[in-house]
């Protein structure tokens, strides 16, 4: 497994403010980013994000718990958790696809998870639509 990949889940599995400002040494400077939320092309969007991350939720924890790996790509299956002050305990699963370039560092990382059912769901009036509709559309 390359360096950079090793160091970048070291990263998510223990996220504080100095990891994050020492990101620059294995990600790249215009790294792409996305998830539900947002879409980045910069380090120091990606930064900014993480930066949020930390003052919005408490204790936020990844874990990963499986690695894929096919050339200089990588699939990694995560648990996130934390408290969000309005929400409450939050967790879910996810994947990211993360890309390292020829340079030897993290080019992009695009996550994979459902924020329907892990966050707008648990948003007081708007869970209540969101399970309505749910419900119209099973079979």
């Amino acid at each position: 497994m390359h360096t950079a990949i090793k160091t970048y889940i070291h990263l998510f599995e223990n996220l504080s403010e100095i990891r994050i400002q020492k990101m620059n040494e294995f990600v790249a400077e215009d790294v792409t980013f996305k998830d539900p939320f947002n879409q980045v092309s910069s380090l120091p969007d990606l930064q900014s994000i993480l930066y949020k991350t930390l003052k919005d939720v408490d204790h936020p924890t990844f874990q990963v718990s499986h690695i894929y790996q096919q050339d200089d790509s990588y699939i990694l299956k995560w648990t996130f958790s934390g408290r969000i002050p309005v929400l409450g305990m939050w967790d879910f699963d996810g994947l990211s696809e993360i890309s390292i370039n020829k340079h030897g560092k993290i080019c992009s990382h695009i996550d994979y998870w459902d924020a329907s059912e892990h966050f707008y769901m648990r948003i007081p009036v708007l869970g209540s639509f969101i399970r309505a509709v749910r419900r119209r559309l099973q079979v």
